[in-house]
C-alpha cells in the first residue's frame, strides 16, 4: 500500500467516510484530482495541511506518525520544528518531482503536435488534429 493510500485509509477513518470522492471533497478538490495524484503518487500537501488546521487535527496522525491517543494527549497542536523542517524537506522533494514530470509532459505534447497529434483538455484521450 503506498504512502498516499494510507494516508486516504486514514482521512477515511477519522473523517467517517467510506469513499475516495468524500475524502476529495473533505479536502477540497475534485475527484478527478485525488485519482490524478493516486496515479502520479503524490501528496496534495497543501489542501492536507489546510484540512488538518481547519479540523484542528493532528497532521502527524494522517502521516502516521502518531496514534489518536498521542495526539489527543498533545495539546498543542503546531508542529515541532523537527516535523516542519521534515515537512518542508518533503514539500521541497515533492516539488522537484512535479515539476519534472511538467516537463517531460510538456515535451511529449510536443512530440505528438509534431505527429500531428493532440490531448483532450478532459479525458486525456489522444485525438488527430
Amino acid at each position: 500500500m503506498s504512502e498516499l493510500d494510507k494516508i486516504i485509509l486514514r482521512i477515511k477513518e477519522i473523517f467517517s467516510v467510506n469513499q475516495d470522492q468524500e475524502v476529495a471533497k473533505i479536502l477540497g478538490i475534485s475527484r478527478a484530482s485525488l485519482a490524478n495524484h493516486k496515479i502520479r503518487q503524490t501528496l496534495p500537501f497543501k489542501e492536507i495541511i489546510n484540512l488538518c488546521k481547519k479540523n484542528k487535527k493532528d497532521i502527524n496522525l494522517l502521516f502516521g506518525l502518531k496514534t489518536e491517543n498521542q495526539s489527543i494527549n498533545n495539546q498543542n497542536n503546531s508542529l515541532t520544528p523537527e516535523e516542519t523542517e521534515m515537512l518542508k524537506d518533503d514539500l521541497i522533494n515533492q516539488l522537484k518531482i512535479n515539476q519534472k514530470l511538467m516537463a517531460e509532459n510538456i515535451e511529449l505534447r510536443e512530440k505528438l503536435t509534431e505527429i500531428g497529434l493532440t490531448v483532450e483538455k478532459h479525458s486525456g484521450f489522444l485525438k488527430k488534429k
